[in-house]
């Protein structure tokens, strides 16, 4: 069975047009926990007032719960705001400690929390900006393809040349690595090492 969530997303000329969205009951890949614990929850596109009050939230930072977790006393937190427990130290419920929207106040620790299933299934279909949105991406998509998008699509990620170990857009990684810029830096890193380049004698 799937569930389907009804509204209205922005096309690029600007023109509301129907859109449903399929949820399918395939569960969130075990990725995701590291990629949500990492970045702020995304953006959501298309959806009215009323229907983003309606989204499952996180306790702490009232976001949409991407990658959400629940807390051993029932609160909810996005991946984001549970990947900021991660400490070897028990801590009060970030939603009593910030917004009093936990009166509990229980300290738990972080490998407490479970994967919060139906919140994750909710917001699957969503359809969200790319996390890379600030560096120019423009890709919008449902929330269950943002994994696969990020891990190799996105020309926009940050990425580290395997040569140089410089940081870049993947979409400059190709032309930076026949420069030589790249090639320089790596003669110089190798030369570091003890390694002989084609110059020495």
């Amino acid at each position: 069975m799937k569930n389907i969530l009804e509204f209205s997303i922005a096309n690029p000329s600007r023109t509301a047009v129907p859109y449903k969205i399929l949820m399918s009951m395939t569960p969130e890949p075990s990725s995701f926990a590291s990629l949500n614990s990492q970045h702020p929850p995304p953006r959501t596109v298309g959806l009215s007032e009323a229907d983003r009050s309606r989204l499952p939230s996180c306790s702490d930072c009232h976001l949409p719960a991407f990658g959400a977790f629940k807390t051993p006393h029932g609160c909810r937190l996005c991946g984001f705001c549970w990947g900021r427990l991660a400490c070897l130290e028990r801590l009060p419920c970030p939603g009593a400690r910030k917004h009093h929207a936990c009166r509990g106040a229980v300290k738990f620790h972080q490998d407490e929390c479970s994967p919060d299933q139906e919140a994750r299934l909710q917001l699957s279909g969503v359809f969200i900006e790319c996390w890379n949105s600030s560096s120019g991406c423009l890709y919008i998509m449902p929330y269950m393809k943002l994994s696969t998008h990020e891990a190799q699509e996105c020309q926009f990620k940050l990425v580290s040349c395997t040569g140089c170990h410089r940081n870049l857009l993947r979409r400059d990684l190709g032309d930076h690595q026949r420069s030589d810029e790249c090639r320089q830096i790596l003669i110089a890193n190798l030369g570091n090492y003890g390694v002989p380049n084609d110059g020495d004698n």
